[in-house]
């Protein structure tokens, strides 16, 4: 499958388990899933029968770069899959969603990419007007 899920979160050990969950219910066995904890326990208390089962990798951040983007960065480090996914804590996989970005990740010509969300609240449900964005263009930063 090429593909390691990664998780970043930080004292939300009911929402990371909710995540982590929505992952084994909706994708092929076969995914790579890293919860990677900033400076906290909740998450690996919550996802104790994970862990102990080997079904995800828990890295705990408790001397890197700290905050979301040093907590990515160290689950890139203990991924061994060729393509990468960061999940918020508190976001869900939908199903068919692995499928549909596996096919297009086939397209030998894509270098990156990024898809729409759906949000949910009381008042609507709101989705980007755009899905599964690929682009050969190279990324570029600044």
């Amino acid at each position: 499958m090429n593909l390691s899920i990664i998780i970043p979160t930080h004292s939300r050990g009911k929402q990371v388990l909710t995540a982590v969950k929505s992952i084994f219910q909706t994708c092929p066995v076969d995914i790579e899933v890293i919860v990677v904890e900033d400076r906290t326990t909740e998450g690996k208390m919550a996802l104790e029968e994970h862990i102990k089962q080997g079904l995800i990798k828990y890295v705990s951040n408790d001397t890197g770069p700290f905050g979301a983007a040093g907590t990515r960065n160290l689950g890139v480090s203990h991924a061994s899959h060729r393509y990468v996914l960061f999940l918020d804590d508190d976001d869900q996989i939908l199903p068919g969603y692995i499928e549909r970005l596996l096919d297009y990740l086939s397209n030998p010509t894509a270098n990156w990419g990024f898809c729409d969300q759906i949000r949910k609240s009381d008042e609507k449900k709101a989705r980007a007007n755009s899905s599964m964005i690929l682009s050969n263009a190279p990324f570029k930063n600044k």
